[in-house]
């Protein structure tokens, strides 16, 4: 039994167990231990299993890595879809006084946080995979680490800020502050999500538009282009001078490249299982730099392209068959965000 005084404050009666209140920030610790877990363990698996399912790029002197489509979204664009959100729900509580808007709005600021730690995550693991010089070759590669530096530091900031002075954020004037702030910050958030997306996409339809019936496939992963050229169209076999006949090809890429300037070109010799190691590996990476040569003399920039020759060691098809042979013997065209990178 227990009793309360005039002021309407609890006693307890002496021998009467008393419960302690929660740690208020009890719910929010466990909910992001939680993210951390899981984010830790998608992130651990994008590392062990980058090239599942992606498009495989490779450089002399630098390790091919690429992360596939899945792992793409979950570990990069995760983070920005927790931003959003938690747009949205400010964006609802400005102009409603509703319960639900209410109850939405408790969720803002572990949301941008939890999407903070999402995006630290996703910077790290890229670093890791990705070195800084090779990032930084290309414009596009460049204005893509600023503007995921920015939208990183700039939700952050708003979300440490914002939890600090939840009580009063949308008290009077200082709503339509939160209002502007949250605007700016989605805004960014959505450039960064999408705007190499918008672009890769007017790209890949240029080049299906100037590569239909050369037989070369356009194969789209995430924000990665690939280009396949069949061995058969473009050197003869055992050689690596490309054939005459398929000139008109390239100069088709050339005028593509020329339009969209601003991302990285690998390209990387392949050849099936037949003969030694060496000769394989000898014979793609003349292939490779045949290729590069061609490009970089038509007016692309070197400073865009890398080249490599991997030999057998990425096949798309058995190497038991003729068919699958034909298959393995090509050149691929990696159009990345930077020189030698894939579009994380």
């Amino acid at each position: 039994m227990s009793l309360r005084c005039k002021a309407g404050h609890h006693i307890s009666e002496p021998g009467e167990r008393t419960m302690t209140p929660a740690h208020p920030y009890l719910p929010t610790l466990r909910t992001a231990l939680a993210t951390t877990a899981l984010l830790a363990l998608g992130a651990g698996a994008a590392r062990a299993h980058g090239g599942g399912g992606g498009v495989e790029t490779a450089v002399e002197g630098m390790a091919g890595f690429s992360l596939s489509p899945v792992y793409h979204i979950l570990v990069v664009h995760f983070p920005i879809a927790l931003w959003l959100t938690a747009a949205l729900f400010v964006f609802f509580r400005v102009f409603s006084d509703s319960v639900l808007a209410v109850r939405l709005e408790k969720s803002v600021w572990p949301l941008i946080l939890l999407g903070s730690l999402a995006g630290f995550v996703a910077y790290g693991l890229g670093l890791s995979i990705y070195p800084w010089s090779a990032i930084t070759q290309s414009p596009l590669g460049r204005n893509h680490i600023m503007l995921a530096t920015w939208t990183l530091s700039y939700w952050t900031v708003l979300g440490v800020l914002g939890y600090r002075f939840r009580r009063f954020l949308f008290d009077g004037v200082q709503k339509w502050v939160t209002f502007v702030l949250t605007l700016i910050g989605a805004a960014v958030g959505g450039a960064a999500g999408g705007g190499y997306g918008y672009y890769v996409d007017k790209q890949e339809q240029r080049l299906r538009q100037e590569l239909t019936g050369t037989g070369v496939q356009v194969i789209r992963n995430g924000d990665t282009l690939q280009l396949v050229m069949p061995g058969n169209i473009t050197f003869a076999s055992g050689s690596s001078d490309i054939a005459s006949s398929f000139y008109p090809t390239l100069n088709s890429l050339v005028k593509v490249f020329k339009e969209f300037d601003q991302n990285g070109i690998n390209i990387v010799g392949h050849t099936d299982s037949t003969g030694s190691q060496e000769l394989n590996i000898r014979l793609s990476r003349e292939r490779a730099t045949s290729v590069a040569s061609y490009l970089s003399g038509q007016g692309v920039s070197s400073a865009r392209i890398s080249s490599a020759g991997v030999g057998p060691s990425q096949p798309i098809a058995s190497n038991d068959t003729a068919q699958g042979k034909a298959e393995n013997r090509r050149v691929s065209v990696n159009i990345l965000v930077s020189k030698g990178l894939d579009g994380m």
